[in-house]
């Protein structure tokens, strides 16, 4: 009994000290069963020391938007960033600034994407960020947006000249990273540090080639939900993809030996992430910003020291990029904020209350731009469950999938009289949800007058539109 009670006396304790906390995210690395083919043996490891959510999204899942949420704990209507290059005003609560206020140093490496610019396109996409704009971060290592890894441009805290990255940026800034590390080891005062990559974003041909020559191309397995008139490309892009993607598990590597070095690993709670997926021919799309699995699915592990007995445990918790504030400020035991919309799981991932299974994350595109526009898809609102994704958009009620039964979501149920009580049920979920956030589901064209997002949907197009139709079976009024 007394053991029991030294034990508890010791936990709480262990509670109370600050936690450093890194965030590491990839860009467009997706969260769905294919990456199993990849040669990823340190972010395999890091699974077996944390806790995976094979549930994660990015509920609005492009680069920018969801920038804003982590950022800010906010849904993209609230922070305003609701298309590629809008700019993120320096009027927001940051997840930095709530870490600094709390005794942090805080710290950002690589890509940034959310200060934009005021007339739409890539005009600022490689000019320094003044310092208001940085969303609190006071080591400032970054660049707004270049997908050039191997002649990648950054800049260094407030120095205007532009300076670049050795090699492929990636492995840089994760050295970088690690020397920071090592720098806060020596110093009592907890850090909040941010890694943002490039990749696996394409271009996929730009991987360095000893990752390359990790697959065979013919040996790569085509996902089921990819035409056959695309497995051709959707196999060159995946091989570009998957080196990429070992590449960034060598850069994860880095970061994890340093924090080992300076015998932080017990001090350090530590966020394996991404910002959302790609489709790659999936369903006959590219790119992003589609609710389906290839979008919004998103890795995403973490390991917390005072969470030990769960490692290699998984949660089912829809965690999306708003409840990544609260639920990190949670688990490093701060005050939350006031104005976050976001989710705090802090307490479910400690296992301290039993989750909560029929929550649901939000899947919202509110402007049809960008991917939406190239392929006709109108703007949408859906949820997705542990097991269901559930997707409206202006013509009504669009997309219903059993994920469970149906991983490639390639039986569309909106039509089945069998699933009309599901379809009901998700969408009072969906309409509560966009009460409790105000969202009167607008349409695009007020949206984007509204927030003056004219030009940017204007110049941030991808060419001449492709036709689309979902190429799968609809469920029949059975």
């Amino acid at each position: 009994m007394l053991k029991q009670r030294l034990q508890s006396i010791k936990q709480r304790l262990t509670n109370r000290r600050p936690h450093n906390v890194i965030i590491i995210f990839a860009d467009q690395l997706r969260g769905t069963t294919d990456i199993n083919q990849c040669h990823t043996p340190t972010l395999d490891y890091l699974k077996s020391q944390g806790i995976n959510f094979p549930n994660a999204i990015s509920g609005c899942s492009q680069c920018s938007p969801y920038r804003g949420s982590l950022l800010t704990g906010l849904y993209p209507l609230q922070h305003g960033v609701l298309v590629n290059d809008a700019t993120l005003t320096p009027t927001h609560n940051s997840i930095a600034t709530a870490f600094k206020r709390n005794g942090y140093h805080t710290a950002y490496i690589g890509k940034w994407h959310v200060h934009g610019s005021p007339t739409g396109g890539f005009d600022r996409r490689n000019s320094p960020i003044p310092r208001q704009y940085r969303a609190g971060f006071d080591h400032w290592q970054g660049n707004e947006c270049n997908h050039n890894y191997n002649q990648s441009p950054f800049f260094l805290n407030d120095d205007t000249k532009q300076k670049f990255w050795k090699g492929y940026d990636a492995i840089a800034q994760s050295r970088c990273a690690a020397k920071l590390i090592k720098k806060f080891a020596q110093n009592a005062q907890p850090f909040f540090l941010t890694v943002s990559w490039g990749p696996p974003h394409d271009p996929y041909h730009s991987a360095p080639q000893e990752y390359q020559d990790l697959y065979d191309k013919s040996n790569i397995n085509i996902p089921k939900n990819v035409p056959s008139e695309h497995h051709k490309k959707a196999r060159n892009q995946l091989h570009g993809y998957y080196s990429h993607i070992s590449a960034l598990d060598d850069c994860l590597k880095i970061i994890l030996r340093s924090l080992k070095k300076s015998n932080l690993e017990d001090k350090t709670i530590v966020v394996f992430t991404s910002d959302h997926g790609d489709m790659i021919f999936s369903h006959g799309l590219t790119r992003k910003l589609f609710p389906f699995e290839e979008s919004v699915r998103v890795p995403l592990i973490i390991r917390d020291p005072t969470n030990k007995h769960r490692a290699g445990q998984q949660c089912n918790a829809p965690i999306d990029a708003p409840d990544l504030m609260p639920t990190l400020l949670g688990l490093a035991n701060l005050k939350q904020e006031d104005h976050l919309q976001g989710q705090d799981w802090s307490m479910i991932i400690r296992g301290q209350k039993p989750g909560n299974s029929s929550d649901a994350g939000l899947l919202s595109a509110p402007v049809q731009a960008g991917p939406l526009q190239l392929y006709g898809v109108q703007a949408y609102r859906g949820v997705r469950t542990s097991r269901h994704t559930y997707v409206r958009n202006a013509s009504g009620a669009w997309l219903l999938f059993d994920n469970f039964d149906d991983p490639f979501q390639m039986n569309n149920l909106i039509k089945n009289k069998t699933a009309k009580g599901i379809k009901d049920d998700l969408e009072q979920l969906l309409r509560i949800k966009l009460n409790k956030l105000n969202d009167n589901f607008e349409s695009s064209d007020e949206i984007i007058a509204k927030h003056r997002l004219q030009q940017h949907v204007a110049r941030t197009g991808l060419g001449a539109q492709i036709p689309w139709s979902y190429p799968w079976k609809t469920g029949d009024e059975d």
